[in-house]
This record gives structure tokens, sequence and C-alpha cells, in this order.
């Protein structure tokens, strides 16, 4: 069924996600919140079985770990190594942030600037500042949003620690990701010195292996 419709999509000179979803690609991941749906929606897009895709050049793992990664049951489902997120998602033309909030996570946590965070945070959800001022449970308007996201000082304004909730919030993500302050008032009510590094090793998404190296 999937190449099918890949095939067809192709003599219609169409995007085959149009037949699929009925828009387009990054949209249709867009709506999917669970990462495991969203690999199989990138395969099905690219027309494959599990056996097709674990044959395809640059995707190092066999068809029984595709099937692993995409199952229904959160018991038996395996996360999927980053390398295979980001194969799958280049040979689909996806952002792989889309598809994998690793990916995301990792984008924010490289940014200094809290207004490019939040800007980052919009761009992820897909939203112009007037969409987003419309979205259930976010008390700004497209004006506000705009000064918010503003780099240059001269137009810029801090947003409130209420917005930055709201919008990690509607991202499903820790409000700290966006707003620093949030993480810092956490580690003060944290009394064991040990117990901050282990709160900060986890906020940077950091396992032991990976700070050792």
């Amino acid at each position: 069924y999937p190449s099918y419709v890949r095939a067809l999509a192709r003599l219609a000179f169409i995007d085959p996600a149009w037949i699929h979803w009925g828009m387009p690609l990054e949209d249709a991941v867009r709506r999917t919140r669970a990462r495991h749906e969203r690999l199989r929606m990138l395969r099905v897009y690219l027309g494959d079985t599990q056996k097709a895709l674990a044959g395809r050049p640059g995707i190092r793992v066999d068809h029984g770990a595709v099937s692993l990664y995409e199952h229904r049951d959160p018991r038996k489902r395996l996360v999927p190594p980053p390398d295979y997120v980001e194969t799958l998602s280049g040979l689909a033309g996806i952002d792989p942030a889309l598809v994998d909030e690793r990916f995301f996570i990792r984008r924010l946590l490289r940014e200094s600037s809290f207004a490019r965070r939040l800007a980052l945070a919009r761009q992820q959800l897909g939203l112009t500042p007037d969409e987003l001022s419309a979205q259930r449970g976010i008390h700004a308007s497209a004006a506000e949003i705009i000064v918010y996201e503003a780099e240059e000082p001269e137009a810029a304004r801090e947003a409130p620690e209420s917005y930055a909730a709201d919008l990690a919030a509607l991202l499903g993500l820790e409000p700290e990701l966006l707003n620093r302050r949030f993480f810092l008032r956490r580690l003060l009510e944290i009394k064991e010195d040990h117990e901050r590094l282990r709160a900060a090793r986890r906020f940077l998404r950091y396992g032991k292996r990976d700070l050792a190296a």
C-alpha cells in the first residue's frame, strides 16, 4: 500500500503526503504526538515496508529493530538511536527535530538567548505569532510575541515567566528548557551538592558516559 501510494503520487506529480494525510508531511508530523507513530509515518511516506527500509543505504539496523522502534506496545518498544532518526528524516526530507524531541531539546540547550529559544519553540509548533496567540492557554497577543522574540535590544522586551511556561506546556516540555530561571530555582531547592550535579546533568540530557567523553 505505501509503495502504491508513492507510485500514484509520482504519476500525479504530487507529494505522497497529500494522499496519505491530506496535508504536507511536516504538518502531519507536527499533529502526531508520539515518536513511534512519527517514525512509522516517515517510513510509509517513503513507500517502504520495515524490511525495505532496513535495506536502504545509511540505515544500520535490521527490520526487527525498525519494528520495535514503531511498536504500539510501550513495553516492547525500543528507543531509536539518534543516527537512525536523523537518517530516516533525511530520506524523507524533514527536520529530525520534528520527529524526535531529543534533537529539538539539544537545539534549545545550545541557544543562549532567551528570545531565540522562544522563537525556536514557536517555529517548532509551525505557528505564526498570530496563530500562536490564538492557541488555548497562550495569554499573549501577536504583537507581544513578536516583541518577546526580538533580538535587537531596542525592540525587545523580556517575556514573562508565565508565557514561557505556557509555551513549554504547549510543546509538552519542561519550562526550564525555555527559561533557565526555572532551572535555577529548582537547583536552589536541592540541598545536597551531588544531587544538584545530577540535576544539572539530567537537564543537559547527558548520561554519565557522555560527560566522560
